[in-house]
């Protein structure tokens, strides 16, 4: 009998496998009597995440032919398999994080086409190896690299929620591709007409959002988001390449882009509170020395 470890890719270099994951949702055809209550219509029709059970297909393609797909990038945390999941019919063992990850990433009527390292190499040691040199263009070929970061825990989602505000709000006002390197440039050259505008940008959301920092902000949620593993991880030398990416954790998602430019000025405002003539709270003074020697301990590791 066959086993999924026995499939093998085609010769070409340029092959890749996609999983196709299947739909939850489709349309039933519901008989008279099938179900005795509409609570348990519901349940059948919209289970809980914990309750989907999903089946995939495996699809060869070539990159040649610039196929629409998502890359999976995820920590890959135990990599002991605790679940499966069905392809093409075969039973498949897979570890519980990424099966958490298929169940939020699955759509209710439309099939998603993904690439994820641990299902779609071939894996004996020689195919392994090519696979590695492949990595830069699978990620560059993506239409969209999707960062797993975990299910949703300690207020991720309040967080999020903040960090997708301040990113857009930085957007808005053109405050973008701000690294930690142009904020320390800014209190060395505040005469120059960048730094000016830049510092004036700055201002103009530190008082926009005053009524969240320094006190309100989730800082215990952030530190808990930024000590996920995935920051530790492998994956993230393939995003400069990627087309978009955007990060999940749990329901929630904030494009890369919204996201460093939460962090640039979350280091800005902590940076500037710091330097400021007002008393902070002890409380809120350790908050802010923690986020500025997170960020710069995140940037210089790339």
């Amino acid at each position: 009998m066959e086993k999924f470890s026995d499939i093998l890719l085609g010769s070409s270099k340029d092959k890749i496998r996609l999983l196709q994951i299947l739909p939850r949702y489709q349309q039933p055809r519901i008989k008279p009597g099938l179900f005795s209550s509409l609570e348990i219509m519901k349940d059948y029709l919209f289970p809980s995440l914990s309750a989907r059970t999903f089946s995939c297909t495996l699809k060869e393609t070539s990159l040649k032919d610039h196929p629409e797909y998502f890359a999976l990038s995820y920590a890959q945390g135990n990599s002991t398999p605790s679940e499966r999941i069905y392809i093409d019919g075969m039973d498949v063992p897979i570890t519980g994080d990424l099966k958490t990850a298929l169940q939020h990433l699955q759509h209710e009527t439309q099939v998603v086409n993904i690439w994820i390292d641990a299902l779609c190499k071939d894996s004996d040691e020689k195919a392994k190896a090519e696979h590695v040199m492949k990595m830069k263009d699978i990620y560059q070929e993506a239409t969209h690299v999707m960062v797993w970061l975990g299910p949703a825990s300690d207020c991720s989602d309040e967080l999020m929620a903040c960090l997708e505000r301040i990113g857009r709000s930085c957007e808005d006002l053109e405050l973008t591709r701000i690294t930690p390197a142009i904020l320390f440039d800014l209190s060395k050259r505040p005469d120059e007409p960048y730094s000016r505008d830049v510092t004036a940008k700055l201002e103009q959301l530190y008082g926009k959002f005053d009524y969240l920092l320094p006190t309100v902000f989730p800082f215990e949620a952030y530190r808990a988001f930024l000590g996920r593993e995935w920051w530790r991880s492998a994956g993230r030398q393939h995003l400069g390449v990627a087309r978009g990416v955007t990060f999940t954790c749990g329901e929630k998602r904030i494009s890369l882009d919204y996201l460093n430019n939460a962090h640039a000025f979350l280091l800005g405002y902590s940076l500037s509170a710091l330097e400021g003539t007002a008393d902070l709270e002890k409380g809120v003074e350790a908050n802010l020395r923690w986020v500025v020697e997170a960020l710069l301990e995140k940037a210089s590791s790339g």
